[in-house]
C-alpha cells in the first residue's frame, strides 16, 4: 500500500504555430494517429519496443511499471494491447498522471491474471472478462465515454467520465509480468516535437510575494507559467519567447502564506506544445506559528487495518499534536534506487491539519524508510553511484519542496558497514541541497557505543544533518530471546559515545529514541509478540516486576554485565514480556538530559504508558525538555 514515484508525468498537447498570449492557448487541427507505445518512467521494469516487462522489485507486489510517453490530451483516443502469457498478474489501462506504480491508481484498466482480463477502475472491480494468448484488449475514449473491448467486441461501458490527460499505464505485479505490443490512437501532430518537461521546481521568495519557477525541456522551447490558488489557475506569467532547454520565470505579486497551483507550458518551433502536470508551492508568511525547537517528536505509523481517520495511532497524535515539536509520519519507502512509494496514510488530513501544513506549530517532517526487502540493497547501490545518488537526492528535494514539508527524515537501515563513507557523502550532498531551501534533514540511526561498526558515522552525519534520531532500543529485539528492550546501562554507553562526537560539542544534535513497545516470548525460545507499552501493561493485568537479573547473564553482553535499570517485566499468556513504563522511560530521559542531548523521540506514537504516574508521558518528557 506504499506508493510513490517522484518522476514528473507530463501532459502532451498540440498547438497552433503561434506564440501563446497571456490567456488560455488554443489547440486544433490534429488527426487521430495510431502508434506503438513508447514506455517511459520505468520502475523495476524494462521495455523492448512496445512491450514492458517486470524485471525487478518484489514478486507479487505492485512495485513495477511504467507509463507512455504519449498521452490523450483531450477528446478521443484508445489503448490496445495483445495478450501474451495470460497467467501473470498485471494491470494495464489508461490513467491520469499520478505518483507510483499502484494497481489501484489506474482509472480504466484490465486486470490480467490466470486467464482473466476483468475490468477495474481505480482498483474497484467493474466487470468479468476472460483472455487467452493472442486476444486484443482495448480501452477507448469516444465522445466522453470509455468502452472496454476484446477482439473488437465491447465487454463493458464505463459510467465514469474520463479526466485528462490519459496515459497508457502498466502496473506489473508478478515476476516477469508483461504488457505486450501496446499501441495508442491519440490526437497528435504528424511530426515530432517536445514531449517532456523535467526538473520542475518552484522556490518561493522569503517575503512570500514572489516565486521562481524553473524547468528543462528536451528540445529548445519557449516558456510560460499558468498559476492560481486552485487547479483552475486563472493567471499567466510573462511570456518568455526565447527558445531554450533551460527555463526560469519569476511569478510576482503573490500573497504570503498561500498555496498556489501551477503548471508550465512550452512550445517548440514546430508548434508542438507541452503542459506539465499540476504542481503546488506555498509562499512563506501568513499564519503566525510559535517558534519551535525540535525537542520532542515521534514516528507515526498507520496500522493499515482500519481507515486512517479511525487509526488509533493517528487519533493519538491528534489528541496530543500540540505536545510535539515535530512529527515523523512513515509516509514513504524506497521502491528502487531512485524512487519512492507512498505508504498507507500519506497526506492524511488528520496530520496536515495539526502541523505547519495547517498553520500549527508542530513541524511536519515525514520519514522515508529503507529497512527491509531489497530496499537496503537499493540504498547501498545508490550511494556508490554518482548518477543514481544525484537522482535520488533530487527526488527527495522535489518531494519536500513540492509537498511543502518542513524537512525529511531518512530511516535507511541494514546497509553494509563498508558503506560508511559513501553514506556520509550522500548525507552531506543532500543537506547542501535542502538547507538553502529552509528544509531540515534528519536520520534515524542505530544506538552505537563506538565507531567500529555500522554504516552510520556519528561524526560525519552530525556535521551534515540537523538531527540524528538515535534508536536507543532493540538491544533485545523481535526474534531474540526475551530481555529488556533498552537496558539503562547500554543506553548510557550510547550517550557516553555521543559525548565524544565533535569533541563533545554536538550532543544537542542527537535525539534519544525510546521504545514505546514491549516484546514477549518463551524464555527458552525467542520473542514473537509485539505490542505498545500500554498493550504490554494491559497484557499483564497491570501487575509486574520492575527489576531483572537477566542482564548479568545475557549472552548479548559478551560476558560484561550491564545495568538493566528499571526493567518492567512479567509472565503473561504470550510468554515473558519486557516493556517500559513511565518510571523506566524517565530514567532514560533524565540520562539524555544529563548528557546534553537535544531531545526525545519514540517509536511509535500511540499506546504510551499511563503509570506509575502521577504525571503523563508528555508531562514527564516536557519536565526535562520543555517547549
Amino acid at each position: 500500500m506504499k506508493k510513490l514515484s517522484l518522476c514528473a508525468l507530463l501532459v502532451v498537447a498540440c498547438s497552433r504555430q503561434h506564440a501563446p498570449a497571456p490567456g488560455a492557448p488554443i489547440y486544433g487541427g490534429d488527426a487521430l494517429v495510431p502508434a506503438d507505445v513508447v514506455w517511459t518512467q520505468l520502475v523495476n521494469a524494462s521495455a523492448s519496443g512496445a512491450t514492458i516487462t517486470k524485471s525487478g522489485g518484489q514478486p507479487q507486489f505492485d512495485d513495477a511499471g511504467g507509463v507512455s510517453a504519449q498521452s490523450i490530451g483531450a477528446g478521443d483516443g484508445w489503448l490496445e494491447l495483445t495478450v501474451g502469457d495470460a497467467q501473470p498478474f498485471r494491470m494495464v489501462g489508461l490513467a491520469r498522471p499520478h505518483a507510483g506504480t499502484s494497481e489501484s491508481a489506474i482509472d480504466f484498466a484490465f486486470h490480467l491474471q490466470a486467464g482473466r482480463a476483468d475490468v477495474y477502475e481505480n482498483g474497484a472491480w467493474k466487470a468479468d472478462n476472460t483472455a487467452v494468448s493472442g486476444d486484443k484488449l482495448r480501452v477507448a475514449v469516444a465522445g466522453g465515454v470509455v468502452t472496454y473491448s476484446k477482439n473488437g467486441n465491447a465487454v463493458y461501458t464505463s459510467s465514469a467520465a474520463p479526466g485528462y490527460p490519459l496515459l497508457a499505464t502498466a502496473s506489473l505485479v508478478d515476476a516477469g509480468a508483461a504488457v505486450n505490443d501496446a499501441r495508442m490512437g491519440i490526437d497528435q501532430p504528424s511530426t515530432g516535437g517536445a514531449t517532456f518537461v523535467a526538473g520542475l521546481m518552484a522556490v518561493p521568495a522569503p517575503a512570500g510575494n514572489a516565486a521562481t519557477v524553473s524547468w528543462t525541456t528536451n528540445v529548445p522551447t519557449d516558456g510560460q507559467v499558468e498559476y492560481g490558488t486552485s487547479a483552475s489557475y486563472g493567471a499567466w506569467s510573462v511570456y518568455d519567447a526565447a527558445a531554450s532547454t533551460s527555463h526560469t520565470i519569476t511569478l510576482v505579486e503573490l500573497s504570503p502564506g498561500t498555496l498556489y497551483h501551477y503548471r508550465v507550458r512550452s512550445e517548440d518551433d514546430g508548434g508542438n506544445a507541452v503542459f506539465s502536470a499540476d504542481a503546488t508551492f506555498t509562499t512563506p508568511g501568513g499564519a503566525t506559528t510559535t517558534a519551535n525547537a525540535h525537542r520532542l517528536c515521534g514516528w507515526l505509523q498507520a496500522n493499515g487495518y482500519v481507515p486512517v481517520d479511525q487509526d488509533p495511532s493517528y487519533l493519538a497524535f491528534v489528541a496530543h499534536a500540540a505536545d510535539f515539536d515535530a512529527v515523523h509520519p512513515m509516509w514513504y519507502y524506497l521502491s528502487s534506487t531512485t524512487t519512492f512509494k507512498a505508504a498507507y496514510g500519506e497526506g492524511s488530513p488528520l496530520v496536515l491539519s495539526n502541523t505547519t501544513a495547517g498553520g500549527k506549530r508542530t513541524l511536519l517532517i515525514p520519514t522515508i524508510a529503507a529497512t527491509d526487502g531489497a530496499a537496503p540493497q537499493w540504498a547501498s547501490q545508490m550511494i556508490h553511484d554518482a548518477t543514481l545518488r544525484a537522482q535520488h537526492e533530487a527526488a527527495i528535494v522535489n518531494l519536500v519542496t513540492s509537498k511543502g514539508y518542513d524537512g525529511i527524515d531518512l530511516d535507511y537501515e541494514h546497509l553494509p558497514d563498508g558503506d560508511k563513507a559513501a553514506f556520509s557523502q550522500f548525507a552531506a550532498e543532500l543537506a547542501a541541497q535542502l538547507h538553502p531551501k529552509g528544509k531540515t534533514l534528519s536520520f534515524a540511526v542505530g544506538g552505537l557505543t563506538n565507531a567500529n561498526w555500522s554504516h552510520w558515522d556519528y561524526e560525519a552525519l552530525s556535521q551534515s544533518a540537523d538531527e540524528l534520531h538515535v534508536m536507543g532500543y532493540d538491544y533485545h529485539y523481535l526474534g531474540s530471546h526475551p530481555g529488556p528492550v533498552a537496558p539503562l546501562g547500554w543506553v548510557k554507553q550510547v550517550l557516553a559515545y555521543i559525548d565524544t562526537i565533535g569533541g563533545g560539542a554536538r550532543a544537542g544534535k542527537f535525539i534519544l529514541g525510546l521504545p514505546n513497545y514491549g516484546l514477549a516470548g518463551d524464555d527458552s525460545g525467542t520473542t514473537n509478540w509485539f505490542g505498545s507499552s500500554m498493550d504490554s501493561i494491559n497484557l499483564v493485568g497491570g501487575g509486574y516486576a520492575v527489576t531483572t537479573t537477566h542482564m548479568s547473564v545475557c549472552p548479548l553482553t559478551n560476558g560484561v554485565p550491564i545495568d538493566a535499570g528499571r526493567a518492567p517485566n512479567a509472565m503473561s499468556s504470550k510468554g515473558h514480556v519486557y516493556f517500559d513504563d513511565l518510571a523506566s522511560f524517565e530514567e532514560k530521559v533524565a540520562a539524555a538530559k544529563a548528557a546534553g542531548l537535544g531531545g526525545i523521540t519514540y517509536w511509535t506514537i500511540g499506546g504510551e504508558p499511563d503509570r506509575p504516574g502521577p504525571r503523563t508521558f508528555f508531562e514527564m518528557i516536557r519536565s526535562y525538555f520543555p517547549k
